[in-house]
């Protein structure tokens, strides 16, 4: 999926989404989607979708996280790390403590941010922002019985979640999670706290995974448990910014599934601008 942002969008207002049919293939097909807020589109992308082969001629990924950041994961569980804040900012951060605002909720899924203060802090970090690193875990908010609408048992759920019932659903919450406190790595990279404007302009999410690797319930903990709750899977992911200058940034990261498989890779184009610019005429 590539997407590009164009209006900001409005709290109060529905959003309608027109599908336009772009090409039916043997392996791929594509869609153009419009979402538009009174007539105006604010947001408009192209997805591909692709035919699972079962089958691995060849295949390679990089080191997984969960690997190379071993000395700060160790030792913790998901939930001993502290809930991603709202938006991850100083000033936010700081008007949370002080009591200004109210943090509400994150909806859809539980997010936790590694402090990675000790590994970002380091000379060689300071003197190359692209090798800043941000971890985030995060799993699955609520569980599959408020969104079926089925007699269902657990054996019951396990045998949808596993044929792929709820794949589609999987993948928006991956793409919802990447896209979380994303941007606001980058001033924090190239050591800014203040700015004057931020968007995202552009986001591409590529899946490189079907099936298991993406479904966020696990079923092997749930054999071995008693209780109401499905267990959720905890997933990576990795963010980092590689290239800024001209007013805009990049965001880039990685999805790890709790066992270290790569699942999806996103990249994000982004305005940045640290001083406000006086506006000409449109281009």
């Amino acid at each position: 999926m590539t997407g590009t942002f164009i209006l900001g969008g409005l709290l109060d207002v529905p959003y309608v989404f027109s599908v336009r049919h772009i090409r039916d293939g043997g392996m791929y097909c594509t869609r153009a989607v419009d979402a538009r807020q009174n007539g105006k589109i604010c947001f408009s992308c192209l997805c591909s979708f692709k035919r699972d082969e079962n089958q691995q001629t060849f295949n390679h990924q990089p080191l997984p996280a969960q690997e190379r950041f071993k000395s700060i994961l160790d030792g913790k569980r998901p939930e001993d790390h502290l809930p991603s804040p709202g938006v991850d900012s100083d000033l936010w951060i700081q008007h949370i403590q002080q009591g200004d605002i109210e943090e509400r909720e994150f909806p859809g899924l539980d997010a936790r941010k590694v402090d990675m203060k000790d590994y970002n802090d380091s000379e060689d970090v300071k003197r190359n922002p692209e090798k800043y690193r941000q971890l985030a875990l995060y799993s699955l908010k609520g569980s599959l019985e408020e969104i079926s609408t089925m007699p269902k048992s657990k054996q019951d759920l396990k045998n949808r979640d596993q044929s792929g019932e709820f794949d589609n659903l999987y993948a928006c919450a991956h793409m919802y999670a990447c896209d979380k406190n994303s941007l606001l790595l980058i001033p924090r990279a190239l050591g800014h706290k203040h700015w004057s404007a931020m968007a995202s302009l552009t986001l591409t999410v590529i899946f490189h995974q079907h099936g298991d690797a993406l479904r966020m319930i696990d079923w092997d903990a749930a054999s071995k448990e008693n209780g109401e709750e499905l267990p959720k899977k905890w997933f990576v992911q990795e963010g980092w910014t590689p290239r800024s200058g001209e007013n805009r940034a990049v965001h880039e990261s990685y999805l790890f599934s709790p066992d270290g498989t790569l699942l999806a890779t996103s990249l994000q184009d982004s305005m940045l601008r640290l001083r406000k610019l006086g506006r000409g005429g449109k281009l």
